[in-house]
């Protein structure tokens, strides 16, 4: 049995306790908010310490945040750790109160007055930075009023979802008389056995179905608290225009890419139904239904990858790329900073953290020796390389925007894809392969954008007074145009209340389908131009989040707000589409 890597969490409070550092932290939002007297007559030096300053305070809180956060992912039955979590979240709160008060006084500067500071040779580095407070001018209310509103969500939306995932977590299910874990049983939509996969998704969207009264009214609040503050408090055209500005991408780039995918639903139709043909003839038996749509390939090749193995052929994949990217991988695996196998009270997935600029990033894994974890490793470390490469930049520029994040992670996967289809000997591994390579882009791209496309009629119909059963309808549609001829049960009619996202954060979702789409775009371009493409490839990563996407990759020679571009993504999954095809004709 192979030996588990622990990661080591020490250098997160670099020598510090807890108390030692929270003390600091109290001490320095203290020294901060010594500038509100100074900017009345500020000059850029001043602007300056005010934002250095801010660093070192999101620093300190970040670092020991993700301590604990990473403490409590290996045992999350530790109730220090989770009181300590309860702690921080107030204490944070209370920093962005207390230190509000330069963002506002930066926004309310008229724009000649703003103009000079961001003209300030002094305050170059920070320019986009100055920017980004300032976008919000028009949208912003007093401090009092903001202060207002950060207590209220703590009470309002924000505890309407903490309800709504205590009450749904506390889900209880029985699978062949036996009790069972939602976890454990939404794994079986994946079963080999047709009969499990029905009968698991008849017991968890038939507990939301049974539910959905009561879900629909979280909702419902959830979509009334995001609504009257974004459009009546302050005052956002759209209800997705917020999420928009907050991810800094242009509402036309997002609905570019938003009509794309849902002009290609139809590769998804074929991929299903061609899966369900294969399937057929290697003698399973199923209905062509939504029940299915995860059946794995029937003559599923399935080899084991240890955890050692899988190191090594994802970071051969690295270095066959490029050194430096290696290099950068290589590092997280020498500093310590993995936590490789599932263990007692470990909580499940995998993640990459990388809480701030002067520490290596921690990878997050439960490896069973799947071929899933052999990508796994590939997708994590693709953000441990893309946190290693935006390092050199201060914390407010060190992580991409959520449409950014997924480059690196979905590049690993495709790059990996591609190489071990060129090493498949058999046609049922590269059948294998290519089947969860399609399964994957529809998760990612036709899902999420299934699901945006419902929040944005939700968010319509709720202040009008939509009912329970007229967003049933509504989300059931979407699954129509989405499936076509496929069978879809009534208990899918709920499915949209299943889906966290939707309540926690709104308009979130299409984060994953612009980040998966983008990236086959790009690496379309990296197969047309080679190796010149890597510098223009690790240039996205280094930025960070220090530049808008639009213009991050127009200066690359990439529209982000033309269909084309998105198309171009789509093409290399029909690509995908037609090897599935040719190799099982």
């Amino acid at each position: 049995m192979e030996e588990k890597v622990m990661w080591n969490l020490e250098e997160l409070l670099g020598g510090k306790t807890t108390d030692q550092i929270i003390d600091e932290i109290k001490s320095d939002v203290q020294e901060f908010k010594q500038y509100r007297n100074k900017l009345k007559d500020a000059t850029p030096e001043i602007v300056f310490e005010i934002i250095k300053k801010k660093e070192e305070i999101n620093t300190l809180f970040s670092n020991l945040s993700a301590y604990y956060s990473m403490k409590s992912s290996v045992n999350t039955k530790d109730t220090k750790v989770l009181a300590m979590q309860t702690k921080l979240g107030q204490l944070g709160t209370d920093m962005s109160n207390e230190m509000m008060f330069f963002s506002l006084w930066f926004i309310e500067l008229d724009d000649v007055k703003a103009k000079e500071f961001l003209d300030s040779k002094k305050l170059e580095y920070y320019d986009f930075y100055l920017k980004n407070i300032r976008k919000y001018k028009q949208f912003t209310k007093s401090e009092e009023i903001e202060k207002i509103i950060n207590i209220k969500d703590e009470t309002g939306s924000d505890s309407t979802v903490d309800i709504y995932e205590i009450y749904t977590t506390d889900f209880k299910f029985e699978f062949n008389g036996e009790p069972i874990a939602k976890e454990e049983l939404v794994a079986k939509f994946k079963s080999s056995n047709p009969k499990e996969r029905e009968e698991a998704y008849k017991l968890v969207y038939g507990r939301y179905k049974e539910n959905s009264i009561l879900l629909s009214e979280m909702y419902k609040n959830i979509v009334m608290d995001w609504n009257n503050e974004a459009l009546k408090i302050r005052g956002f055209k759209d209800s997705a225009e917020e999420r928009h500005l907050s991810n800094n991408v242009t509402p036309k780039a997002v609905e570019a890419m938003t009509a794309v995918a849902r002009k290609n639903f139809s590769l998804f139709k074929d991929f299903f139904k061609t899966l369900h043909e294969l399937n057929k003839k290697a003698g399973s038996e199923y209905e062509f239904s939504r029940y299915h749509i995860y059946a794995p390939f029937a003559k599923e090749v399935e080899k084991e990858y240890s955890y050692e193995e899988s190191k090594k052929i994802a970071m051969d994949t690295l270095k066959e790329f490029d050194d430096e990217i290696y290099v950068h991988a290589m590092e997280i695996f020498d500093k310590n900073h993995v936590h490789s196998h599932p263990d007692e009270n470990k909580r499940g997935g995998a993640y990459c953290y990388g809480p701030a600029p002067n520490v290596a990033p921690y990878i997050f894994l439960n490896h069973t020796n799947k071929l899933r974890d052999l990508f796994t490793i590939a997708h994590e470390f693709g953000h441990g390389i893309h946190d290693q490469l935006a390092r050199k930049h201060s914390i407010l520029y060190y992580h991409p925007g959520i449409c950014m994040a997924e480059t690196a992670s979905v590049f690993n996967e495709v790059m990996l894809s591609e190489k071990m289809l060129e090493n498949a000997k058999t046609s049922e591994e590269k059948t294998s392969l290519l089947v969860m390579m399609l399964g994957d882009a529809y998760a990612t791209i036709a899902r999420q954008t299934g699901f945006y496309l419902f929040e944005k009629e939700a968010h319509k119909m709720i202040p009008s007074g939509a009912t329970k059963e007229e967003l049933d309808e509504t989300y059931y549609s979407l699954l129509k145009e989405m499936f076509g001829d496929m069978k879809i049960p009534e208990e899918f009619k709920s499915e949209w209340n299943y889906i966290p996202h939707i309540h926690a954060s709104p308009f979130y979702v299409y984060g994953y389908s612009w980040g998966q789409l983008m990236v086959y775009s790009l690496f379309q371009k990296y197969k047309d131009e080679g190796k010149p493409f890597i510098d223009k490839y690790k240039s996205i990563l280094a930025a960070g989040g220090s530049k808008p996407a639009v213009d991050l990759l127009g200066d690359l020679g990439f529209d982000l707000e033309s269909e084309d571009f998105w198309q171009k993504g789509f093409d290399k999954l029909y690509g995908y589409m037609n090897q599935l095809k040719e190799i099982n004709k």
